[in-house]
């Protein structure tokens, strides 16, 4: 497993990540900033997320995380409250309470009502050992708890596909409406990636798809 980072994401992340011998690599993703298996993360400087809040633009992230039920969802936030400070501001004091009191709140909402995790960070440097652990915890060989297997063919295939990584149990469901397991074998790349599911191509989950279904054994 690589660790994904957003083309539009600082290079020093990729270089801090290889420096403590995590593999990763910088790919465009559509949403988010930084993939770990099925946890998407999503970046804020402090600054950001309190500039987010007064425009009313976190809640229109959030709810866009929300809906990609494919992931787990991280709102990783990077600096202290002191960071935020605005010039413009006669009371630091109470200023400070009041994005303590934001942040406490938003916390609470993101979690409770988006299914969203916000994670907060001193800096860049704990930002890569939050990361890490993470990733080691991800990498760990652990077995699955044993669930009721389905006798239904079709919830069968389902379970089959949404074991895929990046397939999610919906994505699966709609995927099993049109097509068998043959019937994906015998796809191209290109046609699996053309699949639309919800108006939405599959892209590059389409070439995980191929590259599953054609798996020969082996190291790989």
């Amino acid at each position: 497993m690589k660790v994904i980072i957003d083309t539009r994401e600082p290079k020093e992340i990729l270089t801090k990540l290889k420096e403590h011998g995590i593999p990763c690599k910088q790919e465009k993703l559509d949403i988010g900033d930084i993939l770990i298996g099925n946890i998407l993360i999503e970046r804020k400087h402090i600054r950001d997320l309190v500039n987010s809040v007064r425009s009313k633009r976190i809640w229109k992230q959030l709810y866009q995380m929300k809906s990609n039920e494919e992931f787990k969802h991280i709102l990783l936030v990077i600096g202290d409250i002191s960071e935020a400070f605005h010039p413009n501001v006669k009371n630091w004091f109470r200023y400070k309470a009041y994005l303590q009191k934001m942040l406490l709140s938003l916390k609470i909402v993101s979690f409770l009502s988006f299914n969203v995790m916000l994670v907060q960070v001193k800096d860049m440097n704990e930002m890569i050992e939050f990361i890490k652990l993470l990733y080691q915890r991800g990498t760990k060989v652990s077995l699955r708890p044993v669930k009721k297997k389905s006798t239904n063919i079709k919830d069968v295939v389902s379970d089959m596909l949404s074991c895929i990584p990046r397939i999610g149990r919906k994505i699966a469901e709609e995927i099993v409406k049109k097509y068998s397991i043959k019937d994906l074998s015998n796809l191209s790349i290109e046609e699996l990636s053309s699949i639309k599911v919800k108006n939405k191509k599959l892209g590059k989950k389409g070439k995980i798809i191929y590259e599953v279904l054609r798996w020969k054994g082996g190291t790989k």
